[in-house]
Order: structure tokens, then C-alpha cells, then sequence
């Protein structure tokens, strides 16, 4: 800043050349039109069309906006705040059990119990196909150690760098009585996104159950022993994700990167994902992924498991995309955990393991249930506010606008120039006579 007495540049409280005290910054003000109360950011109101005068517009004082939702905002922080504490302990345990399933698994691996035990590594095709395996012994302990080694990486490396974000998240929900869906955070994105393909597997399940009977979803697996199917589902959250996701949706997108541009800018974000914005390229090859992954399925499982699989591999691919593959491995990974664990409590018959999986289930469904009418509600707000902003003439993507004199509460003005012609295009306004974009 600069001295008002001397006018040097200085930085601190006080000039460090004649000791004036540094000037307190002028409170920030918006500038609103007298005529309809928009928000002016230059010379005219963007919105009517009126000029900036000196009696024009009307000055307020900048407050910060503050949402409290009264008592319904402090019981949905708190509901919220006790589902993220279940989910993070639900956590914690599947990655203690992944660790002390080792006693089971490892002898089970170098045994000779059981002679089929053994692991594929397949391919997604509508008809998996395999292209490593099988093999066992000690081939494959190392796979598996690798897996664990690799599940716990992700797990403590976002442990490490979101608890801080999901804590300051927490605090202020609690502060202002709302807590807020559009978390930054990837655990907490985890956690909404988990809650939400819970709530569609049993809406679905139960739906399917009522149309058409119980003989039409598959009710029993052949897993082998208990050890060798979770072998199996800790594989499927490392493998089906390298395969599924950086195979048919990372690599796709940096070859045409490369042939479009002949140089990638940090090509290793295509492998391992994270950073992308959800383009028509994005979501082509996130529809094929969630396609191919369902397919894959349809091989064990039967044509009725096609619609949930297909649901997750969306999930799976958003959050590849959006937050990278360490936060599709640990959603695959407590995914999967999830459904072996009550799968094997309802075959062993441990009614105590199995009460515990289907309260976890319900309480969970019923946080994406409200999840879901959250951002179905914000959707439709979202949509009715464009729907009024066209229908104020704000014009349609990629056209020209020229606005008519006749009606100043309809037409588009240039905030810097008062021009009335620009165009129109991602959300954004550029003026035709000196580019400013709004």
C-alpha cells in the first residue's frame, strides 16, 4: 500500500518512512439500481439497462449472506454429522478387518484346503475374459499383500490430507446451524455418494421384489471359503478399478488429448484421474465405463443386476474423474466390504454381525434418501432460476442477442460500454463492442 502522508510504498501498520499509521480499508459496498435492485458492476445496470448516475443507484453496505435453517438446519447438521461419524468408524473397521483377515487369509492362500482357490485377473468385456491367471501359492499372497498394501495407501493418504477439510466443514455446520452438501471434501463426497448407492440398491431390490417375486435376483454365490471371497472382493476394488476406470476412461482421454494437441500437460492425471471438469468427451467415456462395468456383471450375476452396477460404475466414474482413483479404490473397496460382510454374517448365520450390517444398511439408505430430495430440491431451484433468466431474455447458448429498446427490463447491457449486443455462450455474456464478459 501507499503512505498517505508521503505517498511511499510500504507494507505493514505503520510507513517505514515517516511512521504515518496505514489506513484502514474503506468498508466493501454494492452498488444496486434504483429502478429494479440488480447488482451494477460498472457503468450501467446489466439487468434494466439504467445508467449510473449520481442519484441513480442506491449504495449498500457488503454484509456477508448467512444461511441458518432454524431448528430443521441444526437437527439435518447434527443427522448429517452422526451419518459421517458412522461412516468414518465403518471405515476404520473394514480396513482393521482387511488387516486382521491376514490370520485367515494368508494360511488359507499357502494351504492346500481348498485346490480352486485361485486367482483371475479378467478383462471388462460383456464376457470377462482373463489375461493373467489362474494362480495361487505364493504368486498369490504377493498379489494380495500388494492389494492391501495399496487399499491402505488410499486410505490413510486421504485420512492425512481431508481430515482437516472435513473438520473444518463440521465446525462451521455447527456455527451456522446448516451443514452444507457441496463439501469440498473427499471423504465427506464419498460418504454422500455411498449413502446414495445404498438407498438405490434397496429401492431397487425392493421394487424388483414386489414386480416380479423373490426368484429374480440372484440370492446365493458360490465364494469358496469365507477367506478366499474376501480375497476376492479386496482384489475387485484395485484391479476392476485400473481396468474400468483408468482403462476405458483415462487412457481414452489422453490419447485424444495427445492426437488434438501433440503435448499433454501432466499426462499422469489421465491414470490416476482427479481435476477433470465433466465435458461431452468426459461423459461419453463415463457412460461407457459404467456400461462396460455393468455388462461385466450380467456374466455372474444375471441381467436384473445390470441397473445398480450400471449406477455405481457412474459413481465410480465421477469420483475418478472428479477427485481421482484413490477415491474410486476406497469407495469400490468399502462398497464391496459392505455387501461381503452381511453376505457371509447371513451365511454363517452370526445374527449379532448380521443386526449390526442391516441397521448400518437401513440408516444409511434412509441419509441417501435424504440426500437425494436435498439435491433433487436444489436442482429444481437451480432450474427455475434459469428458466427465469431466459425468460427475461438473457437469450439462448452459442446465439447472437440484440435486445429491443421497447423493453429495458428485458434486455442484455453491457456493464462497461452499455452496449446491447453480445453473445451468449457457457453461462457467460461477452460483449460485441469491447469483449467484456459477465
Amino acid at each position: 500500500m501507499y503512505c498517505t502522508r508521503c505517498g511511499v510504498e510500504f507494507e505493514g501498520a505503520y510507513c517505514s518512512n515517516c511512521g504515518a499509521p496505514a489506513k484502514a480499508p474503506a468498508p466493501r459496498v454494492e452498488t444496486r439500481c434504483l429502478r429494479c435492485g440488480h447488482l451494477i458492476r460498472g457503468s450501467f445496470c446489466s439487468y434494466c439497462g439504467l445508467q449510473l448516475t449520481p442519484t441513480g443507484p442506491v449504495i449498500y453496505e457488503y454484509t456477508a449472506p448467512t444461511r441458518s435453517g432454524g431448528d430443521f438446519g441444526k437437527i439435518f447438521t447434527g443427522f448429517m454429522i452422526l451419518f459421517f461419524g458412522f461412516f468414518l468408524t465403518a471405515m476404520l473397521v473394514y480396513i482393521g478387518l482387511l488387516w486382521g483377515g491376514l490370520s485367515e487369509i494368508i494360511p488359507g492362500i499357502l494351504g492346500d484346503a481348498c485346490a480352486d482357490c485361485k486367482m483371475v485377473l479378467l478383462i471388462i468385456t460383456p464376457e470377462p475374459k482373463s489375461i493373467l491367471g489362474p494362480f495361487g501359492g505364493p504368486p498369490f499372497l504377493i498379489y494380495y499383500l500388494f492389494v492391501v498394501v495399496i487399499i491402505s495407501s488410499c486410505f490413510f493418504w486421504l485420512f492425512y490430507k481431508d481430515m482437516p477439510v472435513v473438520m473444518a466443514d463440521f465446525k462451521k455446520a455447527l456455527k451456522k446451524g446448516w451443514f452444507s452438501v457441496r463439501s469440498k471434501s473427499t471423504l465427506l463426497r464419498i460418504g454422500q455418494l455411498f449413502a446414495f448407492g445404498i438407498f438405490f440398491n434397496v429401492g431397487y431390490n425392493l421394487v424388483v421384489l414386489i414386480l416380479f417375486g423373490e426368484g429374480v435376483l440372484p440370492t446365493e454365490t458360490e465364494i469358496g471359503p469365507p477367506w478366499f471371497f474376501l480375497s476376492l472382493v479386496s482384489s475387485a476394488a484395485v484391479w476392476e478399478e485400473l481396468i474400468s476406470r483408468t482403462l476405458l476412461i483415462g487412457v481414452p482421454l489422453f490419447v485424444i488429448a495427445l492426437v488434438r494437441n501433440k503435448k499433454v500437460d501432466r499426462p499422469l492425471r489421465y491414470f490416476i484421474g482427479g481435476g477433470f471438469e465433466l465435458g461431452i468427451l468426459e461423459l461419453i467415456f463415463l457412460l461407457f465405463s459404467a456400461i462396460m462395468f455393468g455388462l461385466a456383471h450380467i456374466f455372474s450375476g444375471g441381467p436384473w443386476v445390470f441397473p445398480p452396477l450400471f449406477v455405481g460404475g457412474l459413481i465410480l466414474g465421477y469420483l475418478f474423474l472428479k477427485k481421482g482413483i484413490i477415491a474410486s479404490i476406497m469407495f469400490h473397496f468399502i462398497w464391496n466390504y459392505n455387501i461381503a460382510l452381511n453376505y457371509l454374517a447371513s451365511v454363517t448365520e452370526n445374527l449379532l454381525v448380521l443386526t449390526l450390517g442391516v441397521l448400518f444398511t437401513l440408516f444409511v439408505a434412509f441419509v441417501g434418501l435424504v440426500l437425494t430430495v436435498t439435491f433433487v430440491m436444489r436442482w429444481f431451484r437451480t432450474a427455475k432460476s434459469t428458466a427465469r433468466t431466459l425468460e427475461a431474455g438473457q437469450g439462448q447458448p452459442g446465439t447472437q442477442i440484440q435486445m429491443q429498446q421497447q423493453a429495458p427490463q428485458r434486455v442484455y447491457t453491457c456493464p462497461s460500454c452499455g452496449w446491447r449486443e453480445a453473445t451468449y455462450k457457457d453461462g457467460l455474456f461477452k460483449c460485441l463492442r469491447c469483449g467484456h464478459i459477465i
